[in-house]
């Protein structure tokens, strides 16, 4: 597990982990986050990931809005602040189709 302060480290930990060929599997990320959101972090991600023809990481949004707009629909998962374990483990169970948590 790693962890990021801001949207540019976790895109630079995300191109790190491809370019050594142990890309992440799965990755939460909060949409206000400094430097670039999640939203813009993993759309720049997910450009470089198809230019290597790489699998695609599972994608989860964790905000504290409870409003769903457009920008989520770029995630595979979401899960909205407060969240309860059982919603991050079914996040875990449920990983091949699209959820809303």
């Amino acid at each position: 597990i790693d962890t990021a302060v801001n949207g540019q480290e976790g895109l630079d930990l995300l191109n790190q982990a491809l370019s050594i060929g142990r890309p992440y599997t799965i990755v939460y990320t909060d949409q206000n986050m400094p430097l670039l959101s999640g939203s813009d972090m993993l759309k720049t991600y997910s450009q470089r990931e198809k230019e290597r023809g790489s699998h695609r990481v599972k994608t989860v949004s964790v905000s504290g809005d409870s409003s769903k707009n457009k920008d989520l629909y770029s995630f595979d998962y979401y899960a909205i602040k407060p969240f309860k374990k059982e919603e991050i483990v079914s996040i875990f169970l449920n990983s091949t189709t699209k959820k809303d948590c």
